[in-house]
């Protein structure tokens, strides 16, 4: 990827970046392309997977895959069980 000269608007394309563990993902305005890169050796980073993309793109969005989400149990204070206690759960509720 060439260096990247900044545009006066902000609403314009431009490069973005997403770093999951030692991945790195850039998008590529310039050519339409999302490239992966491997940050394993961080003396040589390496290209592993590029993809030309349907439109420019302008933003990136990642969701890593470490850590599972929380159960939706789990996010609102349920027990082991799966049941919320009810003082816990009327005040969430009531504050909403």
């Amino acid at each position: 990827m060439r260096a990247w000269v900044e545009s006066e608007t902000w609403q314009d394309e431009r490069p973005a970046l997403w770093v999951d563990g030692k991945t790195a993902y850039v998008t590529n305005p310039a050519t339409k392309k999302l490239i992966a890169v491997s940050l394993s050796n961080p003396v040589a980073p390496k290209e592993i997977m590029s993809v030309e993309l349907p439109k420019v793109p302008n933003e990136i969005l990642g969701v890593s895959s470490s850590k599972p989400a929380p159960v939706e149990a789990e996010a609102h204070g349920a027990d082991a069980h799966g049941s919320a206690s009810s003082s816990a759960s009327a005040d969430a509720h009531e504050s909403h």
